[in-house]
Formats: C-alpha cells, structure tokens, sequence
C-alpha cells in the first residue's frame, strides 16, 4: 500500500468538506429556484426544477449516509447540476426565438458557474472534462436554436476557457500553499523530536545552516531505568507502553527545560546532548543539573506511580563530555539529528557503572573538569571502561544547596 503524504491527506479532507458543503448548497439553491419559479410562474421549467430538487436532496441524503463515497459526490455537478440546468434552459426556449438570446446568455453563465465549482474536486482531468461536455452542450443548444454563430462559439469557449484559467489558478496556488504548509507542519513535527519548541523555532527561522553537521564539543546524558526488563516481562504490553509514556513524557520534558538535545529513545533509555546545534558554552554544567533534575523529577513520578499501586523506578544516568559528530544523518527518507562517536560510547558504558557503584548519577572528570564549581562533588574510585586501556575519574555529583 503506498502511503499518503501530508498533502494528500489534506486535500482528502479537503474534496470531503467541499462535497458535503456544495451537496447542501446544491439543495438549498433548488429549493430556492423551485419557490421562485412557484412565486414568478414559471411553470414549464416547474416540473424539471421540481426533479432536480429531488436529485439535490438524494445527494444530500447520500453523502450523510455514505460518507467514505464523499470524494465521488462532486461527479454529481456533471451527472446531475450540468443535465438539470441545461434541460431548464431548453425548456426555457421551447422553439420561442424571441428569448433565444437571453437563454444562451443566461446558459453561458450557468456554464461558467458548473466549470468553477468543478474546481471543488481539486481535479484538473475533471475540471478539463466537466468543461469540455459544457462546451458540447453550448454548441448543442446553439444548433438546435438555429443559432449557431462563430460569434457566439468564441464567446463561449472564452468564457469556459476563462473559467478553467481560473480553477487552474486557484488549485495551483492552493496546492502550492498547503505544500508549504505541510512542509512546514512535517518539519516542525520532526524538529520536535529532538528539541525544545524554543529550538525548534530557531532552528526552522534559521534553516537547514541551523542544523549542518560538524564535529563538536558536547556533553553527552545517558539514562536507563534499573530492572525494567524483568518488570516489563510479567507485565501486559499495555500497562508496560503506558509507564515508558508516562516516564519518557517526564525525562523529555526535563531534558528541554534546560536546553538539551533528544537523539533518541533506547529501549527504556534515553539518549540526550548538550552544545549542539546552537551554541551552549555551559553545556557541561546545564547537563548536570537536567541529570539532577531527572532524579527529582522521579522522585515525584515515583509518587504517583505508589498511589496506582505500581512499583517505584530507579534510573542511572551518566554524564560526560567530548568531541563528537553531530548532524542530519541518514538516508532522505529515515534521516535523524543524531550524535556520533566515542564520547557517546564512553556515556552509555559509564551510564552501566551506575549499578556497579551504587549512585544514581555518574559523571565523568571531563565534564566535572568543564562543569565548575556550583555542585556538591564527590570523587570515586576510577572505573575501567570497555574499549579504554586506562580507568576514567567519575564523580557523584548533587546540588550544593542540597548538600548544604
């Protein structure tokens, strides 16, 4: 099955909206010509106007009753509007050449009208062929009048001509604007993803120049949630999707508040950066306290997890900061802004430290080094880290007020 875009789907939407409004529209006009023509006397077109008030109304019931056939609805203005008025018109006539032409001028604009609604269909094969049967139908009148004049043949295929110009116009510019719109909506969608809607706006304001690749200094945050593999396996696959929402919809939300970077969902992990793409000269030290802040956050998580009757969640979270690629990376159709590089291996490996050492946060003297002096730091034993030859410095880290 090929799958819809964005512009696809409006414009669905779109032909529905104007089906079900021109169906009513339709009904309400020939009510109101069939009062009139009750009202003015027009009794030989009476009887038609009385039919095609009846065709208006079974529409109008079977888009209500069959709304997945709205689309096919508009075929209506061709199989029922374009017959219904130009048997009015003929009847209007009925061999009477005085009225001759204020009947082919009154059909010319009736014509004019069935070619623009056309463009509700947002069709241009239907708008094309609805126009050229309106063109057949004029040049049958005009012969069946004794009418027919090279004069009249131009008039009227100007004018159709001009209406199709105009539906041409009007669909082109609405396809182009929804485009963008669209365009625009999918971006922003996606930028979402990974940054605060601060960022996001910056960055869609700024272009694709705001996101380019390079190599640059960040800090990385890895967390996990401790033991929630042996949760989830005796658990149901819904409640288990509605704690990782519920957990991840938190930890997101904290990570943006200070301005990081979501590269991705790991499992029941979370992989975020800072530095990237806009400058953040304290990257480092805004890592830490989102690291601190997800704690905090839990703790409160935590609380209304015990009022469910659930279980609480413990997470380790890892800090630590070096060059790294950062950028759009991926093919065209699965691209993601991630991060690249040793320093995001060294992260997740330290993030699995946090069990062996026994804290809830692990940083990394690199971004101890980077970070300052505003925590309350602890230093502990160098760990070895896979794919290190020496043991790299960690530290625990909590905020200075607290620990004052």
């Amino acid at each position: 099955m090929i799958a819809l875009s964005e512009s696809d789907r409006i414009f669905a939407r779109e032909r529905q909206f104007n089906a079900r409004r021109f169906a009513a529209v339709r009904l309400v006009a020939t009510v109101a010509w069939s009062s009139s023509g009750l009202f003015l006397g027009w009794r030989p077109q009476q009887p038609v106007i009385l039919v095609y008030m009846g065709l208006a109304a079974l529409v109008w019931l079977g888009v209500w009753r069959f709304p997945s056939r709205l689309g096919a609805s508009l075929w209506a203005i061709g199989l029922v509007d374009l017959p219904m008025l130009e048997l009015a018109q003929w009847i209007s006539w009925r061999g009477n050449n005085e009225v001759a032409t204020y009947v082919l001028g009154v059909n010319n604009a009736l014509l004019g009208l069935v070619v623009l609604a056309s463009g509700l269909a947002l069709r241009r094969s239907f708008t094309l062929t609805l126009a050229a049967l309106c063109l057949l139908a004029q040049i049958t009148m005009l012969l069946g009048m004794g009418e027919f004049l090279v004069s009249r043949l131009v008039a009227v295929t100007l004018l159709l001509g001009t209406a199709v110009g105009l539906v041409s116009l009007w669909r082109r510019q609405l396809f182009r604007l929804v485009g963008v719109a669209a365009a625009e909506v999918s971006a922003r969608s996606r930028l979402q993803r990974y940054f605060s809607p601060a960022v996001a706006e910056r960055i869609l304001e700024g272009g694709a120049e705001e996101v380019r690749s390079e190599h640059r200094v960040i800090t990385v945050l890895v967390a996990d949630i401790r033991g929630f593999t042996a949760m989830a396996s005796v658990a149901e696959a819904d409640a288990v999707v509605r704690w990782l929402d519920d957990y991840f919809g938190v930890m997101v939300a904290v990570i943006f508040a200070h301005g990081g970077t979501l590269d991705k969902f790991l499992g029941d992990g979370v992989l975020a950066w800072f530095g990237a793409p806009g400058e953040q000269p304290d990257h480092a030290e805004r890592a830490v306290h989102c690291s601190i802040a997800m704690q905090a956050a839990l703790v409160e998580l935590n609380a209304r997890r015990a009022h469910e009757g659930l279980a609480a969640l413990q997470i380790g979270v890892a800090v630590h900061t070096g060059r790294a690629l950062v950028g759009d990376i991926g093919p065209q159709t699965r691209r993601e802004y991630t991060a690249i590089g040793d320093t995001v291996n060294v992260a997740s490996r330290v993030e699995g430290l946090t069990k062996v050492v026994g804290v809830g946060i692990l940083v990394t003297g690199s971004t101890r080094a980077a970070a300052g002096q505003g925590f309350a730091w602890k230093q502990l034993p160098p760990q070895q880290v896979r794919g290190k030859g020496e043991p790299i410095e960690v530290w625990s880290v909590a905020e200075l007020a607290a620990a004052n």
